[in-house]
């Protein structure tokens, strides 16, 4: 069985800089190098290095960047059969300014309209036993209710990605979030979501008995809410180098636990060490060879 990865694959290109500069002041920038990314992308490529099966499902354009996108999936063990293309497609560009302490990264929307799911691509979600997205990702999907139809159907893991800019309102996603069986925030998409919902947020989000609800806080650890409780995990330390990616090896890693079987501590303590171990390494899919070894 293998695990459908649904959204936009991107460009990131690292820039160095001895300080951020605050807003109308300068600021001499190192360009470091490009690599291939994307959030969603990213977790695709880290779930193929723990040995699991994965697909990317996506529409990209047909430049030499487009190319790069495709070659560096397939270096990492992710299949692209279900990625199709369009000259009128432009993809995302990452600009990530790196400093001693933190990244701060600057994305370039692309141009890419609102597709539609081939019997292909629909074929291959319904016969995976796990789909991993955005929000954002599915709402740009033209036969969405097709898909839901498909997972309420055959009952496949859903995880969601969520981060501030990657939903709009929880009344306006509320049934994409209603559908998912595991929804991963970032602390900042936790804290937009709680500022619609209030103090009932993850009570809200519990809608039923299988789902969880996963709280990553940076260097201060994760936390799983499900109806039976809550678990709480310190983080690990690390010799940050770079934290683009570390989410998406955090989600990746939890997914792939999960399907194996892992108990939920279990899968959260593996999420968090990997994540750690990522941001000890540049680029957005830090530690692939550590979690080959560890995995496979």
């Amino acid at each position: 069985m293998y695990t459908v990865f649904i959204g936009s694959n991107a460009i990131d290109e690292y820039y160095d800089c001895s300080n951020y500069p605050r807003e109308g002041d300068k600021a001499m920038v190192n360009f470091v190098g490009s690599y291939a990314g994307g959030m969603v992308a990213n977790s695709a490529c880290i779930f193929a290095a723990t040995g699991g099966a994965a697909l990317m499902i996506d529409q990209i354009g047909v430049t030499t960047s487009d190319e790069l996108i495709l070659r560096d999936l397939t270096v990492h063990g992710v299949g692209t059969a279900g990625i199709t293309r369009s000259p009128s497609t432009q993809g995302y560009r990452c600009h990530i300014y790196r400093t001693e302490t933190e990244s701060t990264i600057f994305v370039v929307e692309g141009q890419k309209e609102k597709y539609r799911l081939n019997e292909q691509q629909l074929n291959y979600i319904e016969t995976a036993n796990a789909i991993y997205s955005t929000v954002h990702e599915l709402q740009n999907l033209i036969n969405l209710p097709e898909l839901m139809s498909i997972l309420r159907l055959k009952k496949n893991i859903l995880m969601l990605d969520v981060e501030d800019n990657s939903f709009t309102t929880f009344e306006e996603d509320q049934a994409i979030f209603n559908e998912a069986s595991f929804i991963s925030f970032s602390e900042s998409g936790f804290n937009k979501i709680k500022a619609e919902l209030g103090e009932r947020t993850i009570e809200r989000l519990l809608n039923n008995k299988d789902k969880k609800i996963l709280i990553t806080r940076g260097a201060s650890g994760a936390e799983i809410h499900t109806l039976a409780g809550m678990i709480m995990q310190d983080g690990m330390p690390a010799n940050v180098v770079d934290t683009t990616g570390a989410g998406d090896t955090f989600n990746a890693v939890f997914l792939y636990g999960k399907i194996k079987g892992m108990d939920d501590r279990e899968a959260l303590e593996n999420a968090i060490r990997f994540s750690a171990m990522a941001t000890e390494c540049m680029g957005p899919r830090g530690c692939i060879e550590e979690i080959k070894t560890a995995f496979q």
